[in-house]
């Protein structure tokens, strides 16, 4: 929506803030998604699996900047932008409305399960398993000690 909103912003300072918008939603997506691969992948991967993000990160996004800059020249940079935007909640309501794997073997996440992603309770923790529990002070009465593999 901001990015909607920077492209079709009227003058200078719309666009001003409706980028810092744009700049502080993207900063809060990068750190859910580098979040998300770090409690979702399996242990042994997991230093690969961020390397391949960050790679993948650092190629696609320089490739789809030309894209959008020759598209851009051709019908305008406003259209590009509020297309990009359309596109990319497009894809985003698409990926919602499909079940997300807990983790990437595959298997789906209990229902009402807690975004920590966990994988198996706290209570079948084996002392010197080398887990470091989790949950501490914010930890409610109903709420579980996760387990946090460090």
């Amino acid at each position: 929506m901001f990015l909607v909103a920077y492209g079709l912003a009227p003058d200078l300072w719309a666009g001003a803030v409706a980028l810092c918008l744009v700049g502080a939603a993207y900063i809060g997506v990068l750190a859910g998604c580098n979040t998300t691969i770090q409690l979702y992948a399996p242990s042994a991967l997991r230093g690969r699996m961020l390397g391949i993000y960050m790679m993948a990160l650092g190629i696609l996004y320089p490739i789809g900047a030309m894209i959008q800059g020759g598209v851009a020249n051709a019908v305008g940079i406003r259209t590009v932008t509020v297309g990009g935007a359309v596109l990319l909640l497009v894809v985003l309501a698409t990926v919602l409305a499909r079940r997300v794997p807990a983790n990437l073997e595959g298997r789906s996440a209990p229902s009402g399960a807690v975004a920590t992603g966990l994988a198996r309770p706290a209570a079948a923790a084996a002392p010197g398993d080398g887990v470091l529990l989790t949950g501490g002070m914010d930890a409610g009465p109903t709420e579980r000690a996760t387990p946090d593999r460090r």
